[in-house]
């Protein structure tokens, strides 16, 4: 309770204001619990009347607060002496529910998700009979803390405090499905949403590739569910192609999703070109990894009036750059304080690159229309049959860089797929069984189909150990910088962790188009939060991993003490992390015993 003033058509009004939760919704309301009428007037009678009112109503919540002690304590030596009725239950198991979940619930609401999908629902004018937002929050919120099937998020759901009530199985499936239909949307909600919560900085964006494979060999040619390459060497199962949009901060932008048999250099252009229209990104550089270096690709990024800063192969590369390369001239180099060798050296190399690109090959920018993009897009195979080549100039800057780290680990990789090889050559039908290249790409067959190690490609590759090269179309970047902005690429390589490990999206167990499409935007969202919330944690000076929060927020745990007068709720397990936290969401740590509406009030939701 607190002392509050309203003004009504200039005349001031002085009441004792009450919070509360409604039963029913569980949502915070307010009311007045005792009115003194017009400020002026109480004045007029007693000029301390504010701070009288003030005591008085800091006197009565202490008062509460005493009592509710007094209740909860006598409550406790009831039950555990096996005196009153509190002796009827003490054969009664005890509940243990997760309350972690209710740091990711404030969070949600913070994003206003649960509002943007009741209104997008609303809009498409489809009627269904259960709460949508409701159980697009138990699947994200379960992805995070208990992740698994549909069927047992189902059977879990009332391990947690908050009350999924009016959630029937078949309706987290239906809820997979019709959330499909929401994934740009709720994209550009969440970049909205973040942009008022805090300064992005989206000068330079990341992205990559991965795959994500099913239990299953059933492929759908007109489908997602294809076999394609597999990041995870999943070759004998169907999988699809996710490539994830990133800022600097590691928080997504935005996600594609492909079928399986997508090449992954098919993934970035329509990725950036929604970026663009959706998000009004227009100035950025695009940051991936060498996979994704293509002259089509590259032409486009210029085209839709973006730089990038990308890995290149130098094995492999021209004569004219090999001789750059080996040429000492123009290093800089960096000593071994302990050994006073080169530990690293780098050097810039300008040059101007001729790329073949046919026509219609990646858009050409802001005055494309949406249907044109799509029609681009799905027909972009046809079009590279059909279309004519073109030459463009790429005007870049080659950062090449040498580290003797580097070179040890290029060398022992490498003798490890040379013994692996050798193994093959002794086992000619291991070598016709094998699906991986490896050490199958150093063996060669020989005229007369005799098996032998290829040792011209072995000594070829070895002259490049320890090389890395990094191509940029900005030549205003210094090299601390070039190396700088694509070092942070390991972020995107752990949220693709993140995603495989801790919210475990593989292996998919749904099946159709819709529903898959669902439980990625599901996923996707677990991660937005996870990712968001690492970020204000870090921002807060508490040092924690991905994991480690995630651990904090399952070992929150609260044990429900029946009794018939009510109910206790007793802390255990909890994590001091987890505490710490809490206070950044507008929660408080739970005291020891609780009773239920001091849990509600300190974790800023409705429990059961």
């Amino acid at each position: 309770m607190r002392l509050n003033t309203r003004t009504i058509r200039g005349i001031t009004y002085v009441y004792y204001l009450e919070s509360y939760r409604d039963p029913k919704s569980h949502k915070p309301r307010s009311r007045i619990v005792k009115s003194f009428g017009r400020l002026d007037r109480l004045l007029e009678q007693d000029p301390d009347i504010m701070q009288k009112l003030r005591r008085e109503v800091e006197e009565i919540n202490t008062a509460h607060k005493s009592l509710e002690a007094d209740e909860l304590r006598q409550s406790l030596d009831e039950f555990f002496k096996g005196s009153g009725r509190g002796a009827e239950n003490t054969t009664k198991c005890c509940a243990t529910l997760n309350y972690g979940i209710a740091l990711y619930r404030n969070i949600w609401n913070s994003l206003r998700l649960s509002e943007k999908l009741e209104s997008v629902m609303k809009r498409s004018g489809r009627k269904i009979e259960f709460d949508f937002s409701e159980t697009v929050f138990l699947m994200t919120a379960f992805r995070l803390l208990n992740p698994c099937s549909r069927r047992a998020t189902f059977r879990l759901k009332d391990s947690t405090v908050i009350p999924f009530e009016g959630i029937a199985g078949q309706d987290m499936y239906k809820a997979l499905r019709e959330l499909s239909g929401f994934k740009t949307v709720l994209e550009k909600h969440l970049f909205r949403e973040l942009s008022k919560r805090r300064q992005r900085n989206l000068c330079v964006a990341f992205y990559d590739v991965t795959t994500f494979a099913f239990e299953s060999t059933l492929a759908d040619e007109e489908g997602l569910k294809n076999f394609g390459f597999s990041k995870d060497k999943k070759f004998n199962e169907v999988q699809v192609v996710l490539g994830l949009l990133m800022d600097s901060d590691g928080i997504p932008l935005g996600y594609e999703l492909c079928a399986g048999n997508t090449s992954e250099y098919r993934t970035l252009i329509p990725a950036l070109k929604r970026m663009k229209r959706e998000y009004g990104v227009k100035e950025v550089i695009i940051v991936a990894d060498r996979g994704l270096n293509s002259g089509a690709n590259l032409a486009a990024i210029k085209r839709l009036g973006m730089d990038y800063v990308m890995a290149m192969k130098v094995r492999g590369c021209s004569e004219d750059l090999r001789q750059k390369i080996f040429d000492s001239a123009g290093y800089t180099e960096k000593y071994d304080e302990e050994t006073g060798a080169v530990a690293y050296k780098y050097k810039i190399l300008p040059q101007t690159r001729i790329v073949r690109v046919k026509e219609g090959n990646g858009g050409t920018g802001d005055n494309e229309s949406r249907n044109k993009d799509r029609n681009e897009d799905s027909h972009q195979k046809s079009n590279e049959k059909s279309n004519k080549a073109v030459k463009e100039e790429l005007e870049e800057q080659l950062l090449i860089s040498y580290s003797e780290k580097r070179a040890r680990k290029d060398a022992a990789d490498r003798q490890r797929l040379v013994k692996k090889a050798e193994r093959l050559i002794s086992s000619p039908s291991a070598y016709r069984a094998e699906l991986k290249k490896g050490g199958k790409s150093y063996v060669k067959v020989s005229v007369g189909e005799e098996l032998v190690l290829d040792t011209e490609k072995i000594a070829e590759q070895m002259m490049f150990d320890g090389y890395y090269g990094i191509v940029t179309s900005r030549r205003d970047l210094e090299p601390e910088k070039i190396a700088s902005i694509h070092h942070n690429l390991w972020k995107i390589e752990e949220n693709f962790r993140i995603m495989k490990s801790c919210l475990e999206a593989r292996p998919c167990f749904v099946w159709t188009d819709r529903s898959i499409a669902g439980h990625f935007l599901v996923c996707y969202l677990a991660l937005f939060i996870q990712k968001l919330l690492e970020n204000e944690v870090r921002e807060a000076g508490i040092a924690a991993s991905t994991n480690e929060l995630l651990e904090a927020a399952k070992s929150a745990q609260v044990l429900i003490i029946e009794n018939y007068d009510m109910p206790v709720y007793m802390k255990v397990n909890t994590k001091p992390l987890f505490d710490k936290v809490c206070e950044l969401y507008n929660m408080k740590p739970l005291r020891t015993w609780n009773k239920k509406a001091e849990v509600s009030r300190a974790l800023n939701i409705g429990i059961r």
